[in-house]
C-alpha cells in the first residue's frame, strides 16, 4: 500500500475473504479510518484495531495504551529531566501503565443491523 487512496480497494478486497480484521497501529490506516468504516459497515465486518483513536474513527474495539496517556507520562518525565531530577538514559525504563479495552458500543449494541459482537452484553 502506498497511501490512503489505497485503502478503500484493499478494504473492500479484504472484507469477502475473512470474519474479521485486525489493523495494528499505522499512520495510513489511521488516516483512512473513515473510509474503512464505510466499507466494513455495509458487509457488517468488525474491525479490531491497534490503537484507541482507530477505534473511536470506526473500528470496533482495541485492547491497549492509549496514546494520549502516554503523552502524558512522557511529559511527567520530560519535566522530571529539565528540573534535575533525573537524566536521560539513566532513568529506568517506564511502559505505559496500563491497558484499557476501548469499543464502540454502538457497534456492540447491535446498531449495525443483524450485528453484536458481545464485548457489551453487561452494560
Amino acid at each position: 500500500m502506498t497511501g490512503t487512496n489505497d485503502v478503500q480497494q484493499a478494504t473492500q478486497s479484504i472484507v469477502k475473504k475473512c470474519d474479521a480484521i485486525y489493523i495494528p497501529t499505522d499512520n495510513t490506516f489511521a488516516s483512512a479510518m473513515p473510509t474503512v468504516y464505510g466499507v466494513v459497515t455495509e458487509s457488517k465486518t468488525p474491525v479490531i484495531c491497534g490503537e484507541s483513536g482507530m477505534v473511536e474513527a470506526g473500528g470496533l474495539a482495541t485492547l491497549g495504551i492509549n496514546y494520549h496517556d502516554l503523552g502524558y507520562q512522557t511529559g511527567l518525565m520530560a519535566i522530571k529531566i529539565l528540573k534535575g531530577r533525573g537524566r536521560p538514559g539513566h532513568d529506568a525504563h517506564r511502559e505505559g501503565d496500563e491497558v484499557r479495552l476501548c469499543h464502540q458500543q454502538g457497534i456492540c449494541r447491535g446498531d449495525w443491523p443483524g450485528s453484536s459482537c458481545g464485548i457489551c452484553s453487561s452494560t
